[in-house]
């Protein structure tokens, strides 16, 4: 006649004086009676006892382990504080509900010692014994609730016939998670694999009927691994090797949802969490093998990932850290500091990739400190360069005050004309003044709100030269128009003749480190905030209106601004939200399929969408955050547009 299988579970949530309450306790305890006696799982018998006196769990650990047969399967669990002598400081105590501390002492009498358990286990008759703690060591972990106070010695629980489990070694912590809802009860990181292992089958070995002590202890371990950056270590303790085949509940046979996260599990472990499409290739084969729904097989991935996700970005959150304390002297790393850098990078098994990625955002953080400087009207430089012949060099326009009638000016998109008178303009019942300028084509009208179009013009004393004699920089409509004005001295050169070539790449590289030059930054270097903000007019017009130019208006900074207002967005310099700015992503091929590109897989080419170049300074160096739109913000104060192009 076979044995029964018989389960003690143990709680103790409510403590005396200096000792933290274990809400989540009970919750562990109906949780673990639930799988145990589940007929398909574990088929125990289960005795519950919750927050026991002294004396009632004495006689419960007496009288379970007591009279029982050779073949019977016994399983206890306890869980709750850990607590030690205090003579030797090594010895465990079980805590009941009278648990209590004086001073920084334990009551001894008011909790159980291991001796009295061990006694028991070494009585009885059984042949398979399975001790499940759930205790044991103090720690101070973010976010977890410390469990004991010391180290034990857990060796000392060694008996004949008799496997012990326990959530952490003697010099770990044991955690409990503590949640955020009040209204939830928190459950022990440990009791919560153990019953996950067991209730998904994914602790199952192979295609064996039953879950062993060994498969169990394997997959919460595992599990703690995955999760936590500083894993405790669950600890399994036998006497003979036949400990670790003790069955501690069924696994079915049929379970394809178990088979199938066994897989994700092992693909996910050997990639440290990272799921690249051959490995989805895998996984969808072997998810139709198992005749495994969609739905399910996407939610077992997610929920297998999470935790590489949050240790993830832990471990993100340490290198950001580490990263700030070397560059609190300045933004350049020193080569000492990159090289301790590289040893923390190391220890936390980041990847380059990751480690830019993270670089990139503190140096933002970093310079989002500075204050905002306050908008104003700004001087803007002419979008053409300075003709031959008579032409001398165009000079900054403030005010309409600065013109007098018969001065020569250069506008962005006309070419050269002259003032003639300023006169009130009435449009849309808004009185505005304007300029009225002479053209060789006609006449225009500027507002004053336009007036960072034109620049005044010196014609070395050749003043009274027809406008038709006078070389004419005309928009692409018209003659070609090249502007390479500098404020800071930059060579457009290069970056116009690799645009007039096609060869978008190459000035897609050269823009940006034409723009680092632009505020003083050598190639490699970051651009901060307030850099960006400060940007030259003159030199982001000229960058703009050659991207615009020679790609007849499918790519550039002012055309990526316009879709970005498209999608809703305002020109304050303000991250505009995750929604507007994903949709903008969309809009200019920088995001595909929901999911934000890499530089790589930028397209250089016109057959992209429209807006999608340039990009380097945004997808790579930005990592697609805020630099673009603190940049189209700086275009806004610069009176940078699409539409400024096509006066």
């Amino acid at each position: 006649m076979s044995g029964r299988r018989l389960a003690l579970l143990v709680g103790v949530s409510d403590y005396g004086a200096g000792y933290e309450p274990l809400p989540g306790t009970l919750a562990d305890l109906a949780q673990m009676q639930a799988v145990l006696q589940d007929p398909h799982r574990g088929s125990f018998e289960v005795e519950v006892l919750q927050n026991p006196n002294p004396q009632q769990l004495r006689e419960a650990i007496e009288h379970f382990f007591g009279g029982r047969r050779r073949d019977d399967v016994l399983l206890f669990y306890f869980s709750g504080h850990g607590a030690l002598d205090n003579s030797t400081g090594s010895q465990l105590y079980l805590s009941t509900c009278q648990t209590r501390k004086d001073g920084q002492r334990l009551v001894e009498s008011s909790a159980v010692e291991a001796a009295w358990l061990h006694r028991h286990l070494m009585s009885s008759r059984s042949d398979q014994k399975v001790v499940i703690l759930d205790c044991c060591f103090s720690g101070a972990v973010a976010n977890l609730l410390q469990k004991g106070d010391d180290s034990i010695n857990l060796q000392q629980l060694k008996s004949k016939g008799t496997v012990l489990l326990a959530s952490c070694n003697a010099y770990e912590v044991s955690y409990q998670a503590k949640e955020k809802s009040s209204t939830k009860q928190a459950q022990s990181l440990y009791t919560r694999y153990l019953i996950e292992g067991i209730q998904t089958g994914a602790a199952r070995l192979g295609k064996t009927e039953w879950i062993y002590a060994q498969d169990l202890h394997d997959y919460a371990r595992q599990r703690f691994q995955t999760e936590l950056a500083s894993a405790p270590e669950p600890q399994i303790i036998v006497v003979e090797k036949e400990g670790y085949r003790i069955p501690i509940a069924r696994a079915r046979l049929k379970d394809v949802a178990g088979d199938y996260r066994q897989l994700v599990a092992q693909v996910l472990k050997e990639n440290d969490g990272e799921i690249d499409d051959l490995d989805r290739h895998y996984l969808e084969v072997e998810r139709a093998n198992l005749n495994v729904p969609s739905e399910l097989a996407a939610r077992i991935l997610k929920e297998q990932q999470e935790p590489y996700r949050l240790r993830k970005r832990e471990r993100a959150r340490y290198y950001a850290t580490a990263l700030k304390i070397a560059l609190k002297q300045g933004y350049l790393l020193t080569d000492r500091a990159r090289t301790k850098l590289k040893r923390i990078q190391a220890a936390l098994s980041l990847r380059d990739d990751e480690v830019t990625i993270i670089e990139q955002q503190v140096m933002t953080e970093l310079s989002m400190q500075v204050l905002k400087p306050a908008r104003k009207a700004v001087a803007h430089a002419s979008s053409a360069e300075r003709p031959s012949g008579p032409v001398g060099a165009p000079t900054d326009l403030m005010d309409l005050k600065d013109l007098h009638p018969g001065d020569y000016v250069v506008h962005q998109g006309h070419g050269i004309g002259r003032f003639l008178r300023s006169e009130y303009l009435t449009e849309q019942g808004r009185r505005q003044e304007c300029a009225v300028l002479e053209f060789a084509d006609g006449l225009l009208r500027v507002t004053v709100a336009d007036l960072n179009a034109l620049q005044r013009l010196t014609l070395d004393g050749q003043q009274n030269l027809p406008l038709s004699q006078i070389q004419v920089l005309a928009p692409p409509s018209g003659l070609t128009l090249d502007p390479l004005q500098s404020k800071k001295g930059v060579d457009y050169r290069p970056l116009r003749d690799l645009l007039q070539a096609g060869n978008w790449q190459a000035a897609d590289d050269e823009t940006y480190r034409v723009m680092l030059k632009c505020v003083g930054r050598k190639e490699g270097d970051w651009m901060r905030v307030e850099q960006l903000r400060g940007f030259p007019c003159t030199d982001l017009r000229t960058i703009d209106q050659l991207w615009t130019t020679y790609s007849q208006g499918h790519f550039g900074f002012s055309v990526q601004q316009s879709l970005y207002l498209d999608c809703g967005a305002k020109l304050d310099g303000d991250y505009p939200g995750d929604q507007i700015w994903e949709k903008f992503g969309d809009r200019v091929g920088w995001r595909v399929k929901n999911r934000w590109i890499y530089y790589q897989d930028v397209v250089f080419d016109l057959a992209a969408v429209r807006g999608h170049l340039p990009a380097k300074a945004c997808v790579l160096v930005g990592v697609v955050d805020w630099w673009c739109w603190v940049l189209f913000s700086r275009m806004d104060a610069c009176h940078i547009s699409a539409n400024s192009s096509k006066s």
